[in-house]
């Protein structure tokens, strides 16, 4: 269980890293729903930011396969996205400067706990 975890982790840590480069970068480019135009939706898929978060993204798709090949799904399932909530969560307070609420430590919580009783046998 041990691997399970490690690489759950490290899938996660890729997923949630290739997701702030998304955010970052569209961030960047300015764009919204009023001032879209195919000029900036082909300079924004072709930064560096976004083929950079496409890699990440892959590299945590193949963690994903790894496990799902050598555990149950409902296993991997449950440990891979909790650890990637709770990676996201820690990663918009931290480098996006989201709010973090004490509702939402709570929710963290109980999403740690989960893990735990569903790794129980």
């Amino acid at each position: 269980m041990l691997v399970l975890v490690l690489v759950s982790a490290l899938a996660a840590f890729t997923l949630v890293a290739a997701q702030l480069l998304w955010k970052q970068a569209v961030t960047a480019a300015g764009i919204s729903m009023q001032s879209i135009t195919v000029q900036k939706v082909l300079t924004l898929v072709f930064s560096p930011r976004v083929l950079g978060g496409a890699a990440l993204y892959a590299s945590a798709a193949g963690l994903y396969l790894y496990l799902l090949a050598k555990y149950e799904y409902h296993i991997v399932q449950a440990v891979f996205v909790s650890l990637a909530l709770v990676l996201a969560f820690l990663a918009s307070a931290v480098f996006l400067r989201e709010r973090i609420t004490g509702i939402s430590l709570l929710g963290l919580a109980f999403l740690l706990v989960g893990i735990i009783l569903i790794m129980h046998k």
